[in-house]
This record gives C-alpha cells, structure tokens and sequence, in this order.
C-alpha cells in the first residue's frame, strides 16, 4: 500500500473486462474520497462510492472484489485487505454495512478456521473415538449441489460399463409408481433420477444427490408394485439419511471434514470419482439398513403404498435362497444364489426385518386410507422392461 495523501491510497489490483487483454489486467487502485480508480493496460476505470458492492473470496477470503452498478461489467480486486481501513470506505454508510457484514463473517470464518486447527491438533485417540459423531455431523452440512455434483460424476464412470434402459421410455413408465413416493419425501433438497439397468441381480441401489438405479431383476422377479416400492423407498431412505456421505466420511473423514469447512468441494468431489467403485457397490451398517427400513416404511405410509410389500420381499428372497441352497448346493451354483439374495447380504438378518415390518405394520392397523392401487402400471412396466432385457440378450448373441 502506498499513500499518496491523507485520504488518497494505492493498492495493487486485477482487473476483469472483455476490453482487456486476454479478459484481464494487473494495475492499481486508487482510493478517494468519493470513488475507486482502476488504473492499468492503458484505462482508467473510476467506481463511485455510492455504487460499489464490496464483497471478500478466494481462499480463506484473502481477496477483496469490487463491483459497480455504474460500470456493471467490470470486476476489480486487490488481495491487499488494508483497503478495507480507508476512512473512505469506513464512513460511507452503504459500504460500511457491507464491511460490517464481511467483519462477521471473517470472524466466523477465524471460529471455523480454529475449529479445524483443533481438529488437527487433537489428540488420534479422541479424534478416534469421536469420528462417529464428526463424520456424521460433516455428512449433514454437505450441501445439496455438492451432493449432485458427486453423485452426478459417480453415476457417470458406472453408465459408461451398462446397459441402461432407454431414459425416455423409462419416464414415461416410472411416474406412475414412483411419483406417489417422491411426492412424499419432505424438503426434498434435488430432484431423484431413477435409472433402470440391464442386470438379473435382484437388487437396487442409491448414491449420493438423489441418483437411484434399479435391476431388472428387481422388477421382473418382484410378484407386486409393493414389493418392488418397498426397496425403492429403501434406498431413498439412504439418500435422504445420507448414509453414503456418512461412509464416505467415516472413511476419508479428518480431510473431507476439513475441506468442508473451508468450502473445497473439489476435494470431496475428487474422492467420489475416485471411489466410485466402491461408493456404488458399498455396504452399509446394520444400524443404517435398520434405519432406512425404518424411514422407508414411513415414507410407503405416506405415499399410501402397503409397506407389506416389503415385508413380503424380503420373505419371498428368503424363501427362494433357501430353496436353492436345498436344490443345489453345489459351488457352480453359488452365483445364482448369491444374486438372489445380494441385496440381504449385508443387511440386518432376514428374519429380523420381517418381523419388524411386521410389527410397524400391525402397528398401523387402524388406518383408515386406502392404498393406492398400483398393479396395472406396474404390468406395463414389467413388460416393457422384459422386452427390454430380450432386445439386448438377442442384440449380444447377435454380436
């Protein structure tokens, strides 16, 4: 900072303007007591006070912007904050409010900016112990653009190795079974994109921004609308909990807690690319598949869709492994077997959910509503995605 007199200083600065060479220009600011003047690449570019709106970014807000509703497409800054200190700009009552603002948010920011210090600072031991808590509570302040923008590049590595039922057909059959369900979802942050693949495995699965694929496997071999709902409001629940963000965290947490605190998504979203694999083929703990069976029940409920679907599926995928490992259990056999019950396999036991759904559901036996009445749609669907799977089957001898 150089002062020229007592209410004139110089502050080195950038400037932004299509006019400026490659868009942009170093120079100087020079404060006075009526205006701001960018000087550099040979313009002068002059900001009245009473135009100016004031604000701080870059890294950690290290950078002071100016913009002016006189000059609208100009963008000036300094990384010297002392300008903050003219008495120009401090007495000024439409710029002084600004700077009263971005003082408290400075000082926020410094609350955070020690938060993280003693987050590094402390000792592995606590910070093991109470991992669970933090990562859980970071997972929670991720926000919603955040959470697309991951499961977005997530969902794009996993679409570049299948078979994807062709979207449009797939919206104009989904609605009609799925709308009750999404309408019901409270202070639902993104709008939920559900995908169908080519895969007999009978199985769903979600990721983080509300990306939701369901198997063909699923839909073909589920012997009602309810059964195939009842996991799809399952894994909505996930969404909704933010269990996948809570795994991530658990995993990579001191770093994403730290990045999140200083506002870099790219490091998150650089994880999640990196993690795709495992965040789309990820188990979850017992105590989050118990609470998204709990949620997805309460979300069939307020759909007025018969939760017993659920309750029936999981006894329908029992009954089948069982069957099997009767009928054949020989090792070559062990894939059938596995598919059939992937979506158990590290969920809480079988006979344990059955018997929970089947108390909520008795629980609910009052209800004076009736449930929606879903079969019709649900058929359409079924054929559609069986012709589907026929199309590419014979597409693949073909090859």
């Amino acid at each position: 900072m150089t002062p020229t007199n007592q209410s004139d200083f110089s502050f080195d600065a950038q400037a932004f303007h299509d006019d400026l060479p490659k868009g942009k220009s170093s120079g100087t600011l020079e404060v006075t007591q009526n205006s701001i003047e960018f000087i550099g690449s040979g313009k002068r570019v002059s900001f009245p006070m009473d135009t100016i709106e004031l604000t701080l970014g870059g890294a950690s807000n290290r950078l002071a912007y100016f913009k002016s509703q006189a000059q609208p497409d100009w963008v000036l800054y300094t990384s010297d904050l002392n300008i903050l200190k003219h008495p120009s700009l401090q007495t000024r009552p439409e710029i002084s409010e600004q700077l009263s603002l971005i003082k408290n948010k400075r000082r926020s920011g410094w609350l955070i900016t020690a938060f993280a210090l003693m987050l590094i600072i402390a000792a592995p031991i606590l910070l093991y112990m109470s991992m669970g808590s933090i990562t859980g509570y970071a997972a929670e302040q991720v926000p919603a653009e955040w959470e697309e923008t991951m499961g977005k590049t997530i969902f794009a590595q996993y679409q570049a190795d299948i078979e994807l039922m062709d979207q449009q057909q797939a919206e104009q059959l989904l609605p009609a079974l799925t709308s009750p369900l999404l309408n019901a979802i409270e202070n639902k942050p993104y709008p939920f994109k559900i995908y169908i693949v080519n895969d007999e495995a009978i199985n769903a699965f979600a990721l983080p921004g509300g990306y939701i694929v369901i198997n063909s496997g699923l839909i073909l071999k589920a012997d009602n609308p309810e059964q195939m709902l009842g996991v799809l409001a399952h894994e909505i629940s996930h969404v909704t909990e933010k269990h996948s963000m809570k795994n991530i965290f658990g995993v990579l947490g001191t770093y994403l807690v730290i990045d999140l605190i200083i506002g870099d998504a790219s490091g998150l979203i650089a994880t999640a690319a990196e993690a795709a694999p495992l965040i789309i083929n990820q188990s979850y703990s017992r105590d989050f598949e118990r609470e998204a069976d709990l949620k997805g029940f309460e979300l069939l409920e307020k759909a007025r869709i018969n939760p017993i679907g659920l309750q029936g599926f999981f006894a329908k995928i029992k009954a089948e492994q069982q069957k099997r490992l009767e009928k054949s259990p020989l090792e070559e056999n062990a894939e059938l077997i596995e598919a059939a019950s992937s979506i158990i396999s590290t969920h809480p036991a079988t006979d344990e959910r059955i018997a929970t759904i089947g108390q909520l559901i008795a629980e609910k036996s009052d209800r004076s509503t009736p449930y929606l009445q879903l079969q019709q749609p649900f058929e359409k669907l079924q054929a559609a995605v069986a012709n589907f799977v026929t199309s590419n089957s014979q597409a693949a001898d073909e090859q």
